[in-house]
């Protein structure tokens, strides 16, 4: 079995704490090839990472150093090279870690990205990650017997009954909760989650809506109605490692139109805190989707990628903003949120450094993406042990 790991977005930490683990699982029993850039702005594979697995002998890297490396990030300058290059070493499976998804198209064998697979507010304990088709399509709902359904629900329940438990905080007197986050409570707000914009996030090049940040939130403000105030969640890592001076002085210009808040609220994620109260949530490809569903926020989602029909999620600003003005947005279903919740933690999220995870179940992960043989040990990481095994897809 050759199995290849492309790479041209995969920072430092991602390659310690994602692939590096799966890696050394796939080096157990495969031919393992690591395809990708020199480092550059943050990203691709060097000395260093090489160093961490020099105990790995057998894993060939092929490290891309032309002066043109720099592209692979987004569109390549040399795509039908490093096609041909791809099916010189033959992979069966690939691993991408990759914004491109039009050049892993042309590439043998299975294809799939593994992206972050985090679900908040709900938290197993250490991140999740998943393997999917594309990148953010977000949502994603199986046509399951309807059996299968109610026992994943009944073993999901206790889980999501206490979640519901932990959380009803958040949904208490939106006069409080506002006053706590330093929000004037005399008018309707929508919600916008900002995305990590530090200069490793190629990912943000499918971005549908003006870029940078500052000049999404002036593109929002000038067309939401006077009726509604945009309150700006900042990504928490562009606290630390983006200069947030421009978008400060858009929002301070802006007035009481716009609000920033990059701090947590009464100890709390602010979007999570937030969510409850507004009337709707605008996103790109933000993972924020699931705190909007699962506190039953409506959505406006601009992307290129999929989404969930169960989400109600508007994709048209012109709609949306309608809607908005009528009162008449749709909040997600209940039912299903419910459901894709349970099926998400169940059968698509796995943590990288999971001694139980295998080489076969990686592949199975590739090419089933039902199965319902792991869904006993997806909801176990919750720390219950959730009887739903034998469960016919």
């Amino acid at each position: 079995m050759k199995v290849l790991f492309y790479l041209p977005v995969v920072t430092p930490w991602w390659f310690d704490n994602v692939m590096e683990p799966l890696i050394r699982i796939m080096a157990r029993e495969a031919h393992v090839s690591v395809l990708a850039p020199a480092p550059w702005s943050f990203t691709g594979v060097g000395e260093r990472e090489m160093q961490r697995m020099a105990d790995l002998p057998d894993v060939d890297w092929y490290i891309m150093n032309r002066d043109d490396h720099p592209s692979t990030r987004t569109i390549p300058d040399n795509q039908r090279e490093l096609v041909d290059f791809v099916h010189s070493l033959a992979p069966d499976y690939t691993f991408c870690r990759a914004a491109d998804i039009e050049t892993p198209l042309h590439f043998p064998g299975v294809v799939r990205y593994v992206m972050e697979g985090d679900a908040s507010p709900l938290r197993p304990g250490a991140p999740s990650y998943a393997i999917k088709h594309l990148p953010f399509d977000h949502g994603e709902m199986p046509d399951l017997p309807e059996e299968a359904w109610r026992h994943l629900e009944t073993a999901f329940a206790p889980v999501w009954e206490d979640r519901l438990r932990r959380f009803e905080n958040f949904r208490q007197d939106r006069d409080f909760v506002l006053d706590r986050a330093g929000i004037p409570a005399d008018k309707p707000f929508v919600l916008l989650p900002l995305e990590y914009e530090h200069p490793e996030n190629f990912f943000l090049m499918h971005r549908l809506g003006a870029f940078p940040n500052d000049r999404l939130v002036e593109e929002l403000v000038d067309r939401l109605p006077d009726t509604h105030r945009l309150v700006v969640t900042d990504h928490p890592l562009n606290k630390y490692a983006v200069d947030g001076y421009a978008l400060e002085e858009v929002v301070d210009r802006l007035g009481d139109k716009a609000i920033l808040i990059d701090a947590k609220i009464m100890g709390n994620p602010p979007t999570e805190v937030l969510s409850p109260h507004a009337d709707a949530m605008i996103l790109g490809d933000s993972k924020c989707y699931s705190i909007a569903a699962f506190f039953g926020t409506p959505m406006l989602r601009r992307s290129r990628f999929a989404t969930g029909g169960w989400m109600n999620a508007e994709t048209d600003l012109d709609r949306f903003l309608e809607r908005l003005g009528q009162g008449t947005l749709s909040a997600p279903d209940a039912k299903a949120t419910r459901r894709w919740f349970a099926f998400h933690f169940a059968n698509e999220a796995f943590t990288p450094d999971d001694p139980a995870l295998t080489p076969s179940e990686l592949i199975d992960r590739m090419v089933t993406p039902i199965n319902p043989d792991r869904w006993d040990r997806g909801l176990a990481r919750f720390g219950y042990h959730a009887a739903v095994q034998g469960l016919a897809a």
